[in-house]
């Protein structure tokens, strides 16, 4: 069984709580309802016995017993459930109810001066036992019996504490579970939120919207997320400047090393390529295309190493898409792809390098009409609003693992056979670069690159 949520460990806590608190009420009522009803039964049954004991001395001195016969059929009410029982001077019974033997044995009848109250069991609890004298001469006793309430209305008052019982339950449980809408909810999104943010998640934020107490705390949160996802996105920026700072310096002082000879295997192998033919004609143009590969993974990786600086003026987006569909529009029809393109009305202004977002964005069109492949669908979406610019790219490819996902934006990951895995890092420099943000959604049907630039951008660097 998987481990309840917060929620449901206070609602479970305070079912218990209840079910105890209410169990001890009702233990507690029906005890007291069973002592006030023995209670009651025994002083109208000390009652009863001295009402009685004239005519049972008349019984013993005249044999009648008539006057105990109409003294009993005459009890209404609560007397007429109490046992009446006369006892000869040997406990022999001469009348009224059948033999009730206490737990302790009867009495000595000579010893028996006054009311004596034994314990019994079975069809009485107690048995009030009083002398029937003549004079100071005991002739006999005279027994009555306060009844088990198991056999009386005392189960009426059970019953009905038991139904108040279980009533009372499930109306505690609805309030409970109506106060955790409003209590625990709350509660329980703030210890996930924090929980999240601990745990690396600095995009998490409360959705409480409701006033008071809960919703200054949700508030309070969301800003101090705020606060610290700035931070530690000014730190990865930091250590991300001072790491291609590094790497730049070292790609800098190689790259003549590296492209001098490259020019000169390239002219070399031209030179041989004319002269040649069959096999070694296509072997010449083979190295070629490898000499230009391996040249622009040295310009990539000086372009992602070198302090960029981008040159801001106001830049036409739907005009700059319009050029990047063109020349892509050719690619779509060759491979069969269905390309999909959605603009706004309107010009859309943004302070921005044409270059570099060009770049950017040709980038990700490159990546989705790889990804979706020959008679795959490839769909552009640019909107504008006046705080932002949202332009998405996606493809109906193949989703994209959660393993590869981590290292999207990494500088030479990459999971084709002849990519150098600098595409994607160069393009999140350049929307780094203009205080942008680049995100991406993957799942069966589609995957979506999505940029967002601010239409106004002052802490660009330029």
């Amino acid at each position: 069984m998987s481990e309840l949520s917060f929620k449901w460990r206070i609602i479970v806590l305070f079912a218990i709580f209840i079910v105890i608190t209410n169990s001890i009420f009702v233990f507690a009522r029906i005890n007291l309802e069973k002592n006030a009803y023995i209670a009651e039964q025994i002083e109208l049954a000390y009652s009863l016995g001295k009402i009685m004991q004239k005519p049972a001395l008349t019984l013993f001195q005249t044999n009648d017993s008539r006057p105990l016969d109409e003294i009993v059929t005459g009890r209404i009410g609560k007397i007429a459930s109490l046992y009446v029982t006369v006892y000869d001077i040997n406990w022999w019974r001469i009348w009224g109810d059948s033999p009730r033997v206490p737990h302790e044995g009867f009495p000595k009848i000579d010893k028996l001066r006054g009311e004596e109250l034994r314990a019994t069991s079975g069809d009485t609890l107690y048995e009030i036992v009083m002398p029937v004298k003549d004079g100071e001469k005991v002739l006999g006793a005279l027994s009555v019996g306060v009844p088990n309430y198991e056999n009386k209305a005392i189960n009426k008052k059970v019953a009905e504490f038991s139904l108040l019982y279980v009533s009372s339950v499930v109306i505690s449980l609805m309030v409970i579970y109506v106060a955790s809408l409003s209590f625990i909810n709350p509660v329980e999104k703030l210890l996930a939120a924090f929980e999240a943010f601990s745990a690396g998640e600095y995009s998490v934020r409360v959705d409480i919207k409701e006033d008071g107490y809960f919703g200054e705390l949700a508030a309070s949160f969301n800003n101090m997320a705020n606060k610290l996802q700035r931070a530690f996105q000014r730190e990865e920026r930091a250590i991300e400047s001072e790491k291609w700072a590094t790497v730049g310096k070292l790609a800098a002082s190689i790259a003549h090393e590296i492209r001098n000879p490259l020019v000169s295997i390239r002219g070399l192998v031209e030179i041989i390529g004319e002269s040649v033919s069959g096999d070694l004609k296509n072997h010449s143009r083979i190295v070629i295309q490898e000499v230009d590969r391996l040249n622009g993974v040295v310009s990539g990786l000086l372009s992602l190493a070198r302090p960029e600086r981008a040159s801001l003026r106001d830049c036409d987006m739907k005009i700059l898409v319009s050029e990047l569909v063109s020349l892509m529009q050719h690619q779509a029809k060759s491979k069969k792809i269905e390309f999909s393109v959605e603009l706004p009305e309107e010009s859309c202004i943004a302070m921005a390098d044409a270059e570099k977002i060009k770049q950017a964005f040709m980038n990700l069109l490159l990546n989705a009409f790889q990804a979706a492949g020959s008679n795959g669908r490839v769909d552009v979406l640019l909107t504008c609003s006046q705080e932002s610019c949202e332009f998405k790219v996606s493809n109906s490819g193949k989703p994209i693992p959660p393993a590869v996902q981590e290292r999207m934006f990494t500088a030479f990951y990459t999971t084709k056979a002849n990519g150098t895995g600098l595409g994607l890092a160069i393009t999140k420099q350049i929307i780094d670069l203009h205080n942008g943000r680049i995100d991406f959604v993957s799942n069966d049907d589609f995957t979506t690159f999505i940029v967002i630039l601010n239409m106004k951008n002052e802490n660009t660097k330029i």
